[in-house]
């Protein structure tokens, strides 16, 4: 998709009751700048889409707005509001220097997405969105889309009853999808001099461990024992919300 990174449709992935995720509804990417007028009138015209979710900061949007489109609802949702460094925008990755900083942040990180009122009530408005939405396609996103991107992604997933391996491989798939655009962002900061250490810190940044998505996966079955009661307890998005969402997004094999 040219100047659109990352971007995928989660349509196609089974649950674990033998149905699947309707194709053209719900999609992913990474921020979308400057894309190019073939790049807009395909998510147009053949994903039909009608609605933009932006988990970025306010800092983000304001220094790179997202491209306009006719007629696309768009809807800002920063789930980290409250976190003035969060490591998950790039001028905040261009300054951790180590690659073992990166994976202590990027833990951090991940725990605070899935712990913090303020992420909590992001996603929450999010799935609420989800469920509002009866046709159409929606793409939520981030910078990279991949650390604020991956959770919501992961809780729509495990909502609809997606297993832990095929979240799991659907959240590495940007490590594949991101690579082009990640080795020109390292031969830019290469060109600034900076350390192979600093790099390579930038690069591990830049991309996804299972390790991170693992972690939180954990803490969820370990203090709530399922995605539902995650939902129900924190994203306040009971049973009821849960079978619509099922019923809007999934259908047989």
């Amino acid at each position: 998709m040219g100047n659109l990174v990352n971007f995928r449709d989660l349509g196609g992935i089974p649950t674990t009751d033998d149905r699947i995720v309707q194709e053209k509804r719900i999609l992913r990417a990474g921020q979308l700048v400057n894309l190019s007028d073939e790049e807009k009138e395909k998510l147009i015209s053949e994903f039909d889409l009608v609605n933009i979710v932006d988990f970025r900061g306010v800092k983000e949007v304001t220094s790179a707005p997202d491209d306009e489109f006719d007629s696309v609802s768009y809807t800002h949702l920063d789930v980290l509001a409250e976190t003035e460094k969060n490591s998950a925008n790039f001028d905040d990755m261009q300054n951790i220097l180590t690659v073992e900083r990166v994976d202590e942040l990027m833990m951090q990180l991940y725990t605070q997405l899935l712990e913090d009122s303020v992420s909590q009530k992001g996603y929450q408005e999010f799935l609420e969105l989800l469920v509002a939405q009866k046709e159409g396609a929606t793409l939520f996103h981030c910078f990279a889309g991949k650390d604020r991107t991956g959770i919501g992604a992961m809780l729509f997933l495990k909502l609809l009853g997606v297993s832990d391996e095929l979240v799991i491989a659907d959240y590495l798939k940007t490590n594949e999808s991101r690579r082009e655009a990640n080795e020109a962002l390292i031969v830019r900061a290469r060109e600034e001099e900076i350390s192979e250490e600093h790099a390579q810190a930038l690069l591990r940044a830049l991309s996804v461990d299972v390790r991170y998505l693992k972690h939180v996966m954990t803490l969820i079955s370990d203090q709530y024992e399922s995605f539902e009661n995650y939902a129900a307890q924190k994203l306040n998005f009971g049973q009821r919300q849960v079978d619509l969402l099922k019923e809007l997004y999934l259908k047989k094999q």
